[in-house]
């Protein structure tokens, strides 16, 4: 998991953007908040994109809660079985940061969507089959598109950030998209228990549902931002 950090770190560093000199005054503390607030409701793809990420990580908290479960009470409690798990997310995700860093096109956020669509249809499909081979497949392609959302949303927000208010906006980013993880284990934590490996055609089921939450929403205030 470390080379898969330092890898990351790696990609992100690659990233390269235009940069903007602003002309804005040093504000105080309470004046930056409001004003960055004010900054980002009116941008509906950075509300999407901060969206997006809380979601995505509530239920790739439920995913990996799963995984141990199922290794224990299913596939005979064998500690090499998780760690194979945990090796094919890590490969799914070095996949993903070299598929973006190789397709050398610009991010688009309508390409989350189909990401974090085929994201959920895994987990589905993972819970409503419950065999390892499914489960280690699943945690490719999962782990393929985590960080395929993770690298396009940061360099979608720094494309569309003006400079002045890019520390707030990527602290809002963050927020969601770490700091709901542990909401996602609380809950999830208590359903594993109850459903088993079926957890994961739940979580699957909310992800969509979320998903289209989500695109509806945005779409509303893009109209009215118009």
């Amino acid at each position: 998991m470390a080379y898969l950090f330092l890898l990351s770190l790696g990609l992100y560093l690659s990233i390269r953007y235009p940069p903007r000199h602003s002309t804005q005054a040093t504000l105080g503390i309470k004046a930056s908040l409001l004003t960055g607030w004010r900054y980002v409701w009116q941008r509906p793809i950075l509300i999407e994109t901060i969206a997006l990420g809380g979601l995505l990580n509530v239920m790739y908290a439920a995913f990996k809660l799963v995984l141990p479960y199922d290794v224990q009470h299913i596939y005979g409690g064998q500690s090499a079985r998780y760690s194979y798990l945990l090796i094919a997310m890590a490969v799914g995700g070095i996949l993903g940061g070299l598929w973006l860093t190789l397709a050398k096109r610009l991010p688009r956020h309508q390409q989350n969507y189909g990401d974090l669509g085929l994201l959920a249809g895994m987990l589905i499909l993972a819970g409503a089959f419950p065999n390892y081979w499914m489960l280690l497949g699943s945690s490719v392609v999962i782990g393929f598109c985590y960080t395929c959302f993770d690298i396009r949303a940061l360099t979608i927000t720094q494309e569309l950030t003006d400079p002045a208010y890019l520390g707030r906006m990527f602290g809002l980013l963050f927020l969601a998209m770490d700091a709901f993880q542990p909401l996602g284990s609380f809950i999830f934590g208590f359903v594993t228990d109850e459903l088993g490996n079926a957890t994961l055609l739940l979580v699957g089921s909310c992800f969509l549902i979320g998903l289209v939450g989500i695109y509806q929403g945005y779409q509303r205030l893009a109209r009215r931002s118009r």
